[in-house]
């Protein structure tokens, strides 16, 4: 039944704008070309559709935005990119599968989207694996290779 229940979760699990329109604070780039931050505007939600329950349950109601999530291989964690409050910088963020026990990650940069788990890494000393995340940000200032908009790098 666990197996289960993480399938449905995780196939069910969606972000996205509550409303149909852009909400009045993102302005598109209104460039031909793909930049990012064009994915992340404030009213996002995090929500599941649960196997006990008919309806959808918002997991981030007390985010001014929340997207990207990304299950754990085990079905019992969920990151995603979140800012608390509108002025804030999008950080990374774990909760427990309910939407529980919600703690931000400290990567020590700004503008952190797109977490995503990633296989654990274990060296011969190790006395057990080592748990690691992907995930990107533009806090180093760079522009991308049109100037239209911050570069983003990939860390771990």
């Amino acid at each position: 039944m666990t197996t289960l229940r993480f399938v449905l979760l995780a196939v069910l699990l969606f972000a996205g704008p509550l409303q149909a329109q852009t909400p009045a604070s993102a302005e598109p780039s209104g460039h031909p070309y793909f930049v990012l931050s064009d994915r992340y505007v404030d009213g996002c939600r995090i929500a599941a559709l649960l196997p006990d329950r008919s309806d959808i349950v918002i997991l981030t109601p007390e985010f001014a935005s929340a997207k990207d999530p990304a299950v754990s291989f085990d079905g019992e964690t969920i990151l995603f990119a979140g800012k608390k409050n509108k002025e804030d910088s999008w950080s990374l963020w774990r909760m427990d599968r309910d939407g529980s026990n919600k703690r931000i990650l400290p990567t020590g940069l700004r503008d952190c989207v797109s977490p995503l788990y990633v296989g654990a890494l274990f060296h011969l000393n190790d006395p057990a694996p080592a748990d690691r995340i992907v995930f990107v940000s533009a806090d180093h200032g760079w522009r991308n290779e049109n100037g239209l908009g911050a570069a983003y790098s990939l860390y771990v």
